[in-house]
């Protein structure tokens, strides 16, 4: 199991350090997103870092992106996202609230376009084209993972 965390952490943080600059976390980027902007007063998807490390020492990372992306997703303010998470809420259950989607038609939403983000960061030059690939690969299960324990700490 040790050796299946470690591959684990290894993949998020690759994941973070590819989609943190092509993710658009900067302002400009948030600005040129389809997501929805936020209320006057409400708070932006910033609630949950980027990265941070767990009582266990492992890098967790990927939420800022997943809550802005599921904010743009289901057509919601991130301050509203927020608040339905708070009061106990899962990601998914929230997909089939807003749009009917299954838990893997959203995870599948959400590593399409973090794969265009990978495919941004190829273009870029920040990644090679059989590194892209092989995180691609790997989405599904990363964000199926960090949605799981997104519940469990939110």
């Amino acid at each position: 199991m040790h050796k299946y965390a470690k591959r684990v952490a290894i993949l998020a943080v690759a994941v973070l350090i590819t989609l943190s600059p092509a993710a658009g976390f900067s302002e400009k980027a948030a600005a040129e997103t389809a997501a929805p902007s936020p209320a006057p007063g409400s708070s932006p998807c910033a609630h949950s870092h980027s990265a941070h490390h767990g009582k266990d020492g492992m890098v967790r990372a990927g939420g800022h992106f997943i809550m802005k992306e599921s904010a743009r997703l289901l057509e919601m303010e991130c301050s509203a996202l927020h608040k339905s998470l708070q009061a106990g809420k899962t990601l998914p259950e929230l997909a089939m609230e807003k749009k009917g989607w299954t838990e893997d038609q959203y995870v599948q939403k959400l590593a399409e376009a973090a794969g265009k983000n990978l495919d941004q960061a190829v273009a870029d030059g920040r990644l090679s084209i059989g590194e892209a690939k092989k995180l691609k690969e790997r989405l599904p299960v990363f964000l199926k993972i960090r949605i799981s324990n997104m519940a469990k700490h939110e």
